[in-house]
């Protein structure tokens, strides 16, 4: 048995390192089983607070940054240029994401001023006082 599998070792072997190669070109490179890559999850790259970022969001931003530096610069972009693009183009989507959230929180805190105030006095009324209590001031 042993023998036989000495034998045919360089088979073994072919067959091995084929399938390997198979592999990484189809299986990895060419994604031909789609479960990876932005299409699986809808062309969504990543979420802020349970929003979305799409890879057209993503995109389009992206397309203007480099456009912009184009530009500015006259010069080809190199690839380190190219990768702070793409970083501020998702920290711009980022911080667009969480300036919108918070606008739209203070403009539901404006137009309901009660909520906050229940939310901080059932805060006070909470398992561990010291923590919500308000500071005294001694006026001596």
């Amino acid at each position: 048995m042993m023998r036989q599998m000495r034998d045919n070792m360089k088979w073994i072997m072919g067959l091995t390192a084929v399938t390997f190669v198979g592999l990484m070109v189809f299986g990895w490179g060419m994604d031909i089983t789609g479960r990876t890559g932005t299409d699986a999850t809808g062309g969504e790259l990543g979420r802020v607070n349970g929003d979305p970022i799409t890879y057209e969001q993503w995109q389009s931003v992206y397309r203007n940054l480099y456009e912009t530096r184009q530009r500015q610069t006259n010069a080809p972009v190199n690839a380190a240029v190219n990768k702070a693009i793409e970083e501020d183009a998702w920290n711009q989507i980022v911080m667009q994401l969480l300036i919108t959230r918070s606008s739209s929180a203070a403009a539901s805190m404006s137009r309901n001023p009660r909520s906050g105030r229940q939310r901080a006095s059932h805060r006070r009324r909470s398992s561990h006082p010291t923590r919500c209590s308000r500071p005294t001031v001694n006026s001596t």
